[in-house]
């Protein structure tokens, strides 16, 4: 849930999403004005070179979009100035800068200076696929990691490199290559530098104590690099980084990875703490950070979440996982399936997570304890809390709209007896989206269970012949007193209000002629 910028009163009235599998597009709505959602552009002239290249119709539009998004990063430190929003794709190396106050992907490309852009030449190695995505507070800096568990710092304005995690991985160019073989003078070439030294002592431009001391100090080089090799080669990441996160000074950063690792790195000189790595209890899938309090919470393969404090360097909380199945009493407290998402409160006291399992569940981090525990009927696939903490939002397997749900907390009192000992089932309403397409297919079914549901209601009478022969019957009410919303879009019941003015309007001004 993004924060509202087009002058409206709601502290948080934009939703970013991105579509799944088939669905290449980049959409914001707006849960104030209905009339603001709109889908970022992905480049001038789509349906133009679409029709140059033969591809009509919308297919051949979606052929030459972006393929789908992964993961995305959005940070408002510097959103009037440059690009405030990155998005990383399926089996896609390069980042993409977009801009959500024009709506549109009008950044630089986020990439490596040796890596081709052109279609026609040969892709980066599958290695680089960018897997995770993190902006700094400050807004200048994006980071993104790849498949082979190298991150890359880019900046944000001129989107060019900045580096590396660990500072050795940025791949030389064959320019670069050429260079050092052949000898010739590179900015930051050691080599270069002991070559220099050596041939001053053979010129006899230097004494044998200067001879000496120059010896000691490139065995001392060699020491101090070959204990910073090993401490890197320690702390690197084998496999995939999966979540990124920066605090609020960009002095730390951290790494957690499907090999089971948890980093933590100088955002400046790009080295690894000396604690690194932290082994965790499973290889991670997914990582949240909330930069007041800097704690991590890491979803982990085993259907777990720890929470690590990156100020003391230590894991203060466990919530769920392998390590509780030991009584059914305890399996109550642990989600069975994987994590889709998670996510703090406001506050940095709560955190949220979503399991296939078709489960979301509440954990209070002081305590420890699930304090709600709700179940639906499709699988939650992710998740996002508005900035107050009042609503959350959640996409679900199958479903095409975003579900909104609001925190019964902020307007009463509630009193929480302990854990849950089992799910609350969740009234999920339907989009309209899905009306349109499930009305075709479910008509018959329809009309047969309302018309089941009438012969035992005694309000039958009072609808007229055609209602009752035909599939078209009004809903009813779930219970006496409640509201039946029709489910229709705007379009079709907001002229209503205006029905005389429109009849005006369209009365002929003359008599037909025969």
């Amino acid at each position: 849930l993004a924060n509202a910028s087009d002058g409206t009163d709601a502290s948080s009235c934009q939703i970013l999403s991105c579509g799944g599998s088939g669905d290449r597009t980049l959409r914001l709505f707006s849960t104030a004005r209905s009339n603001l959602d709109k889908e970022f552009s992905q480049g001038q002239g789509l349906d133009r070179k679409a029709k140059k290249l033969g591809k009509l119709g919308p297919e051949g539009r979606a052929e030459l979009l972006l393929p789908e998004v992964v993961a995305l990063a959005n940070c408002e430190a510097r959103s009037r100035d440059w690009g405030d929003l990155v998005t990383i794709h399926r089996n896609h190396a390069i980042a993409y800068v977009w801009s959500t106050k024009r709506g549109s992907q009008t950044g630089p490309l986020l990439r490596q200076t040796h890596w081709n852009i052109s279609a026609m030449k040969e892709r980066p190695p599958r290695s680089e696929n960018a897997t995770s995505v993190a902006i700094s507070a400050c807004g200048n800096f994006a980071l993104v990691g790849t498949l082979g568990g190298v991150v890359y710092k880019y900046n944000l304005q001129s989107g060019l490199p900045r580096g590396s995690f660990p500072r050795d991985a940025t791949t030389k160019t064959a320019r670069e290559e050429r260079q050092r073989q052949k000898g010739l003078k590179f900015a930051g070439d050691v080599g270069r530098t002991m070559r220099i030294l050596e041939k001053n002592a053979t010129k006899g431009g230097m004494i044998t104590s200067d001879i000496d001391q120059a010896e000691r100090e490139r065995i001392s080089y060699d020491e101090a690099e070959a204990k910073r090799k090993a401490m890197i080669e320690k702390a690197s990441h084998n496999e995939a980084v999966v979540g990124i996160a920066i605090d609020s000074v960009n002095k730390t950063m951290v790494t957690a990875g499907a090999d089971s690792k948890l980093v933590l790195w100088s955002f400046t000189s790009h080295m690894p703490h000396k604690k690194s790595p932290i082994m965790l209890p499973s290889p991670a899938t997914k990582i949240c950070h909330v930069r007041d309090s800097d704690l991590a919470a890491i979803a982990l393969a085993d259907f777990g979440v720890v929470v690590f404090d990156c100020s003391s360097l230590s894991i203060v909380r466990y919530f769920g996982g392998s390590r509780l199945n030991k009584s059914p009493d305890e399996n109550i407290m642990t989600h069975t399936g994987p994590i889709s998402d998670l996510g703090f409160g406001p506050d940095g006291r709560k955190l949220f997570t979503s399991s296939l399992d078709g489960t979301i569940r509440v954990w209070d981090v002081p305590t420890g304890m699930c304090v709600d525990w709700m179940a639906f009927s499709s699988p939650p696939t992710s998740l996002a809390l508005s900035p107050t903490g009042e609503f959350l939002a959640t996409t679900h397997v199958g479903r095409l709209g975003i579900s909104l749900w609001c925190d019964k907390s902020f307007f009463r009192m509630i009193v929480l007896d302990g854990t849950p000992t089992e799910p609350c089932n969740m009234n999920e309403p339907c989009p309209v989206a899905e009306c349109a397409q499930e009305n075709a297919d479910m008509v018959v079914s329809t009309s047969k269970s309302s018309t089941l549901e009438k012969k035992n209601e005694p309000n039958l009478n009072d609808f007229n012949d055609a209602n009752i022969e035909g599939t078209e019957i009004p809903p009813a009410a779930k219970k006496e007193g409640l509201i039946t919303l029709s489910g229709l879009p705007p379009g079709h019941w907001k002229n209503l209000f205006h029905l005389e003015l429109v009849k005006e309007r369209n009365k002929p001004t003359a008599a037909p002629e025969k």
